[in-house]
């Protein structure tokens, strides 16, 4: 039998067809924005602390729906919700990671309301940001709200060590957080209300200044 042969042109529009469907077929699978935030808000704690070894759970399907449904009885009319909470402990479990966002991270470290309206829970009250990559160092975290209230922050490094953890009220609408990194990495933020209502934060700012700043402050000119 004749072996038939394609023209050069013609497989590599086939091998692009391939790689695109490949692509399209791992976004498609992908845990989306509100079901991240809803675990990293709702769920982690628990997760974090099996990653970190002080927590194990073997049926990990079983718990994550029984946990989310516990705690979040929103979920039980999203079967895709709940897909997803999987999907995101497996990872978790497997990499010691948050799950990745494509939820993009400002270069000039500021986040306006229509980023951060895709980074809160459908109820308007949780918050999950991931901050980027910040240096070791002294850093601060400039929070407006839409109206004066009491918020609970955590920020979290890669590793889930907690590096700030308390509330914070504001008369003003106006939180200012001052924090140091001990190590460089990726660090998230997450926001809680004190009270038992919405919030919606309107812009977040970071402000980072590295330790080589800090322990080398410019100095005046001698007179």
């Amino acid at each position: 039998m004749k072996r038939m042969r394609y023209p050069a042109l013609f497989r590599s529009a086939a091998c692009l067809v391939l790689v695109a469907s490949s692509t399209a077929l791992d976004a498609a699978e992908a845990a989306t924005t509100t079901s991240i935030v809803v675990f990293n808000t709702i769920c982690a704690r628990c997760h974090e602390g099996e990653c970190s070894g002080r927590l194990s759970f073997d049926n990990v399907d079983t718990i994550a729906r029984g946990h989310i449904m516990r705690h979040y009885p929103a979920a039980s009319e999203a079967p895709d919700l709940q897909r997803d909470l999987v999907r995101i402990i497996d990872y978790m479990k497997e990499h010691c990671a948050y799950y990745p966002m494509r939820e993009p991270v400002p270069r000039d470290g500021i986040w306006d309301e229509r980023l951060l309206d895709r980074l809160v829970t459908p109820e308007k009250r949780f918050y999950f940001i991931p901050l980027g990559h910040l240096e070791a160092g002294r850093h601060r975290i400039e929070l407006e709200l839409e109206r004066p209230g009491s918020v609970r922050v955590e920020l979290l490094s890669q590793d889930f060590d907690l590096i700030v953890d308390g509330c914070h009220d504001s008369s003003t609408g106006r939180i200012v957080i001052p924090f140091e990194t001990g190590t460089a990495g990726d660090y998230y933020l997450r926001l809680y209300p004190k009270a038992k209502q919405a919030i919606r934060v309107r812009r977040l700012r970071v402000v980072e200044r590295s330790r080589r700043s800090q322990e080398n402050p410019s100095r005046s000119p001698a007179r």
